[in-house]
């Protein structure tokens, strides 16, 4: 799975120039609270704000071209929406660990 879409980061780019890092920063920046709040709906079994916080993170994501969170994001919330959360801590250790990938080619996107 591909863990950023750089021809949307390029198109982004294109758009807003230096607009893009700060989109980026902020992306960056608040992730880990929705982490923080997804891991504690899950830990909770709060169905309603797994979905939610799956919801923001599946929409600034896609807006970013980060795809492994956005697909990780979107199966989470159709899961949460039906009531199927029996794996849940799964899918939320994996979309941690995306992050920690995303982050990762997103610094290196900026930095090239």
């Amino acid at each position: 799975m591909m863990t950023i879409d750089r021809s949307a980061l390029d198109e982004l780019r294109e758009m807003l120039e230096e607009g893009l890092n700060e989109l980026l920063d902020e992306y960056l920046d608040d992730t880990p609270s929705q982490l923080r709040k997804l891991r504690a709906a899950a830990e909770a079994g709060d169905v309603t704000e797994i979905a939610a916080v799956a919801h923001t993170l599946k929409g600034s994501s896609g807006n970013l071209g980060v795809s492994q969170i956005y697909q990780l994001c979107q199966l989470l919330e159709q899961d949460a929406r039906a009531g199927h959360v029996d794996n849940v801590d799964t899918s939320v250790a994996e979309i941690e660990s995306a992050f920690a990938a995303a982050r990762e080619a997103l610094e290196e996107y900026r930095s090239s």
